[in-house]
């Protein structure tokens, strides 16, 4: 009795090649190069607070650029947390969206509750950002 489908040594070739070109890919967001490469996010101007002349709101302003070795990076955020001692008196964040390798972007959101740079102490602030394959970077 003969098997119903014998594949020949130039189907499996084929096969072959087709699943190593989907899997590795030649594109920088592919799982080949994130396994050596991963997309890194610094803030190359600011933060920089300052009070908004027009509407009397406490600003802040950041430039973020993606320098890694090639692949995007996506979902970038800023999140910042003003505290006076412990407590916190103000927090927001900055959405940056998704940066290719090399591209940066400026940002500027307000705080809502605080009016002055005297109100807080301290600073907290994370940078965070994902890869294509929603890996978490700080």
């Amino acid at each position: 009795m003969k098997p119903a489908f014998v594949p020949s040594r130039l189907s499996l070739s084929f096969l072959f090649i087709i699943s190593l070109t989907l899997f590795f890919g030649c594109h920088e967001d592919s799982p080949a190069s994130l396994t050596f490469n991963s997309p890194h996010v610094t803030i190359v101007e600011g933060p920089t607070l300052y009070i908004d002349s027009t509407f009397h709101n406490v600003n802040i302003k950041a430039t973020v650029r993606n320098d890694g070795d090639g692949p995007t990076a996506f979902n970038i955020g800023y999140f910042i947390k003003l505290k006076n001692g412990n407590h916190i008196v103000d927090h927001t964040g900055l959405f940056f969206g998704t940066l290719r390798h090399n591209e940066s972007i400026t940002e500027t959101i307000w705080f809502t509750k605080i009016k002055s740079l005297s109100e807080y102490t301290t600073k907290e602030a994370v940078l965070y950002w994902y890869d294509a394959e929603n890996t978490y970077y700080q």
